[in-house]
């Protein structure tokens, strides 16, 4: 389905925004949680210091190096373990201070892979019917608004009726369907005449 460059625009800042609050969201509680655990700060800076460790490994005797890189490895791992028993310490989650996207597939990027990941293409076809919708006057439709001064109530003799009468009985049998529909059970309506009685509405 081609959407217009204004739903690809709409559709990339709503993603930007959902990557952004998710990212500042876990940014304060980290910033909560630090203030709650000094000791916090000192298992993360291990942490980070463990990979950048790693990378002098580089320069390092080829028969040493995998016993540093497996040493930093378990160091690592050791802050982490570190920092989960002070979030459990609290009563928090494991994955507390960790970023919760609304979209874990492609991390609120809107790309898996090479390709479009299926949340971004959800919301640029909701936000593509929602713009159909603005611009039909389908939105200005309910049975609120619909008028039945519009159809005469002269009696006609071949239906034993007046066309605002039977129109009246068409409109409280759809207020009734409406009010009743289960989409998996209530069946279909089809309604058929000339132009200007009333479909669409």
């Amino acid at each position: 389905m081609p959407y217009t460059k204004e739903i690809f625009e709409k559709a990339q800042a709503i993603i930007e925004r959902r990557k952004a609050d998710a990212e500042n969201a876990a940014e304060a509680k980290r910033r909560m949680f630090e203030a709650l655990e000094p000791d916090y700060k000192k298992w993360k800076n291990e942490m980070i210091l463990s990979v950048r460790d790693v990378i002098k490994a580089i320069d390092m005797n080829p028969l040493d190096s995998p016993k540093f890189i497996q040493e930093q490895k378990m160091r690592n791992l050791n802050a982490q373990q570190e920092i989960k028993l002070l979030l459990r310490k609290n009563n928090l989650a494991d994955d507390y201070l960790e970023v919760h996207y609304s979209c874990p597939k492609c991390n609120d990027s809107g790309v898996d892979g090479s390709h479009l990941c299926e949340c971004h293409i959800e919301l640029l076809k909701k936000l593509a019917f929602d713009e159909a919708g603005e611009k039909s006057p389908l939105k200005f439709c309910s049975f609120e608004d619909f008028k039945l001064e519009y159809y005469s109530d002269k009696y006609e003799k071949e239906t034993a009726s007046s066309p605002r009468d039977r129109m009246f009985s068409i409109f409280e049998y759809c207020k009734i369907y409406a009010a009743s529909f289960e989409t998996s059970t209530s069946p279909s309506l089809i309604f058929s005449g000339e132009t200007g009685l009333g479909k669409t509405h």
